[in-house]
Formats: C-alpha cells, structure tokens, sequence
C-alpha cells in the first residue's frame, strides 16, 4: 500500500473503485469536475452548432472558393479525374466512385464493378 491509501486506510481495491469512479466522473461531468452542463450524460445530450452564413457583399471573401463549379471544379469529389485503387486494373471515373468502391471489401468487393459504372 502506498503512503496516502495506510493514512486512509483504503485497500487497492477499494482504490481502483476509486479511481474508477472519478475518471467516470469526469467523463460524465459531475462531481468535482461540473461545469456548465453539470450531470448531463453526453449520450442523451445534443448541441446544434451553426456558423453564420458569409456576406457576399464583405470584401474579404471575394476570393473566397464559393463553388465547385468553374476553375474550381477540379477541387470537387464528383469531378473526372481517373483515381486507381491499390488491388485494382482499372481506374474509377471520379474520386467519389473510388471512395466508395473503397468501403467494399471481401464478398462485396465483386461490386466494384457496378459502382465504377455508376453516373455521376
């Protein structure tokens, strides 16, 4: 036993349950930890975040990226650009096709096929 558990008188289980209980204090923000939004479990707990919509009329966005449409169509996961996965011969049309050709795996990567052929 260290110093601190003898003068408590506390076992190292009883130490462990302890320590547990204040990381699971802290997670859940009670006890010493409360702040604004005291007891609240994080699980049942929704925030909306929003950001203000920019002005086009502030002159500092004027070259601000908008769009992806005109000279910046190319910074857009839709557009043409051949992207070749590791493990396959034939290129995807656009990145998005690869993408989610990507996410197929095992039994299902025999679609791969049918997402290559897909429309943008």
């Amino acid at each position: 036993m260290s110093g601190q558990q003898q003068k408590q008188g506390l076992s190292k289980a009883e130490t462990k349950a302890r320590a547990q209980q204040r990381a699971l204090d802290f997670i859940y923000n009670k006890g010493d930890f409360a702040g604004a939004n005291a007891r609240l479990d994080p699980d049942k707990v929704s925030k909306t975040y929003s950001k203000k919509r920019a002005d086009p009329e502030d002159e500092s966005l004027a070259s601000a990226i908008t769009s992806f449409e005109g000279p910046h169509e190319f910074l857009s996961n839709m557009a043409r650009s051949a992207c070749l996965l590791r493990g396959d011969t034939e290129p995807y049309s656009t990145a998005e096709h690869a993408f989610q050709a990507s996410k197929l795996s095992g039994a299902a990567a025999a679609a791969r096929p049918m997402v290559r052929a897909a429309r943008s």
